[in-house]
């Protein structure tokens, strides 16, 4: 009897787990499906949903749930702040974050193919480990939008070539 009762329960462990993977599977497709962008990703890269269930972009080799290197795309949220210039929309959303150690921040207007572009690069500490993140800020059909890479500092300048092919790959469907 006690065996039986210990079959069951692994039997309900394991089917558990396997419908948290489909639902997480069935999210990411929804979510890929219903991008408003399109982009090349190097052939070692793949999506993923993120801690926040938001999809993102990582090596193949970080199969865990935490990537020491990731990229995303975002809409930034603008109901009181349509018609905010860029660069005050920077200003506003790049406010230092009280709990990061050694806190500094970098930032530089450029041209790419969107226009004005701010590209914006962060270093921290976290957790007890080194972290950069470079994030450019843009606007496409009266949205504004990010484009972020984020990595521990010892991974960052291995992938930063394969950040700059994927935002140059980048394409919105009208």
């Amino acid at each position: 009897m006690k065996r039986i009762l210990i079959l069951h329960f692994f039997i309900l462990v394991i089917s558990c787990a396997t419908n948290s993977r489909i639902e997480e599977s069935q999210s990411l497709a929804n979510q890929l499906n219903n991008t408003k962008y399109k982009l090349a990703l190097p052939d070692d890269w793949h999506p993923f949903l993120d801690i926040h269930g938001e999809l993102s972009y990582k090596p193949k080799q970080y199969s865990n749930e935490y990537p020491d290197v990731y990229i995303s795309i975002g809409n930034i949220p603008t109901t009181r702040h349509q018609n905010m210039p860029l660069s005050k929309m920077v200003d506003r959303i790049t406010t230092p974050i009280d709990y990061l150690e050694n806190y500094s921040i970098k930032k530089t207007l450029i041209q790419t193919k969107f226009g004005e572009t701010y590209v914006v690069d962060e270093q921290f500490r976290l957790n007890s480990k080194n972290y950069i993140t470079r994030t450019m800020y843009f606007r496409h059909s009266q949205e504004y939008l990010s484009y972020h890479y984020g990595a521990s500092a010892r991974s960052f300048n291995r992938y930063i070539d394969d950040y700059a092919s994927i935002f140059e790959s980048l394409e919105f469907k009208e």
